[in-house]
């Protein structure tokens, strides 16, 4: 599995964005059920105000709004969806996503900080990198696997309890990732 930076922090924490395009071609973040309305009413502003010419750099590259795209149909955004989906992407479409969305963030980091801006936005809220030990005191920047490690757990590892813990998405018999 290939370890990038998604959004505004470092390769550990994570920001998903949501739908590629619609139907007038534009790049739209945060376009899935599990974001709040709140959020993406900012995100859709912050988007075609400050963070506008970013947004276009990401609308302009075909793989850049695939990596969107791909984000946007994850039932959770999550870091195991975000890496899958960035897995088949090219480091400069990530780059550009990376850009827009660390734009949004800092703009809707009240209003997404708990669901499409993990953690509050722009460096703000402590949280645990992923590939470190869970805490009973401080949440993972994304999630605490059945390993008992924030963050999904890599192929051929485990334990996993279900296809969620697992970086590819598949928990195989025997609780190993497939």
């Amino acid at each position: 599995m290939s370890t990038f930076k998604l959004c505004f922090f470092s390769i550990a924490f994570v920001v998903a964005c949501g739908s590629g395009g619609d139907k007038s071609g534009k790049v739209t973040l945060g376009s899935n059920p599990s974001v709040p309305m709140t959020c993406q009413m900012c995100l859709s502003q912050s988007s075609g105000n400050e963070c506008a010419p970013k947004g276009k750099l990401c609308q302009d590259d075909p793989d850049c709004v695939m990596l969107n795209d791909c984000v946007n149909k994850c039932a959770n955004i999550n870091q195991s969806c975000v890496n899958s989906c960035g897995d088949a992407a090219s480091a400069d479409a990530i780059a550009e996503w990376n850009n827009f969305t660390d734009c949004t963030c800092g703009t809707c980091a009240t209003q997404c900080a708990q669901t499409f801006c993990i953690g509050g936005g722009s460096g703000s809220g402590a949280c645990i990198a992923d590939g470190d030990a869970c805490s009973t005191s401080q949440d993972c920047c994304t999630f605490c696997a059945s390993d008992n490690y924030c963050g999904c757990i890599p192929s051929g590892n485990g334990p996993c309890n279900s296809n969620q813990d697992c970086c590819s998405g598949a928990c195989g018999h025997g609780g190993a990732c497939e």
